[in-house]
């Protein structure tokens, strides 16, 4: 019994290992100026997502802020909404409500610059969850018919390897 208690204690250090050097791999490109790769920016939205579902939150804030300045160097109003999404949740979260709202209607500025419907009705979904759990109800049911309003824009069809969300326009 031992022995597996400790097989376990070992695994778990050696994965959350790699997880970290994983998040400080991608900082390291950061810093080197490499704001221009997709796959970078991907990365850290991982770890900042493996962050804030491990319940270390103040971790997931820190990197959402460099994220965010990762955002405006690459100058790219899809990934901006990104930033300010992520650290919306990030402030949720910590019970700072006025900072959540603060970030989810830049989320939402940034989302509707980027000309993306799907991040547009997203942020719009966010918007009306965090509405509805602090009881404005009224609020929380304009965004929530937004939301629906928006992905309504769209049909989904099947691919057998893979889902395509394709504008109604498109048809």
């Amino acid at each position: 019994m031992n022995k597996l208690l400790f097989t376990l204690l070992l695994s778990a250090g050696i994965c959350s290992t790699v997880f970290a050097q994983d998040s400080s791999s991608s900082l390291d490109s950061l810093s080197n100026g490499d704001f221009n790769n997709p796959r970078n920016f991907k990365k850290l939205l991982d770890s900042s997502n493996n962050f804030y579902n491990d319940g270390h939150y103040t971790k997931s804030l820190e990197l959402n802020l460099d994220i965010l300045k990762m955002a405006f160097a690459m100058k790219k109003p899809y990934y901006i909404h990104q930033g300010y999404r992520y650290l919306a949740y990030d402030y949720l979260v910590l019970n700072d409500t006025v900072l959540a709202e603060e970030n989810m209607k830049k989320s939402e500025y940034y989302a509707k610059l980027s000309n993306n419907d799907t991040a547009t009705a997203v942020t719009f979904m966010d918007l009306a969850n965090m509405y509805s759990t602090h009881k404005k109800y009224q609020k929380a049911l304009e965004f929530h018919d937004k939301s629906i309003d928006g992905f309504g824009k769209f049909t989904i069809q099947q691919d057998w390897q893979k889902h395509i969300i394709i504008p109604y326009s498109q048809l």
